[in-house]
């Protein structure tokens, strides 16, 4: 008895955020390790103020709008044809 060998397509791991950086008065850099060459990367910021995001299929993205005084909580996710990823470890921002 024999077994056919299957390639079966998982979803993307969780990406590891690398840096977060402020670049001007309301835009933040959003840096992360790439699990997935072909993913497409969702990076949100969430805190009292509301939900913010950017999206990138590259390894960073920046975010602006962001008000100044406020705490975020930032994960990033990674989405493929496959599915989505667990959201990655948050890191904590204040503005």
């Amino acid at each position: 008895m024999s077994c056919t060998s299957r390639f079966i397509t998982t979803a993307p791991c969780s990406p590891e955020i690398k840096n977060v950086s402020k670049d001007a008065f309301s835009t933040i850099n959003v840096h992360w390790r790439s699990t997935n060459n072909d993913a497409t990367y969702t990076v949100t910021a969430q805190g009292e103020m509301g939900l913010f995001w950017c999206s990138s299929t590259g390894q960073s993205c920046a975010m602006a709008g962001l008000p100044c005084g406020s705490v975020f909580s930032i994960t990033a996710v990674a989405q493929t044809q496959a599915g989505r990823s667990l959201p990655s470890y948050s890191v904590p921002l204040e503005t």
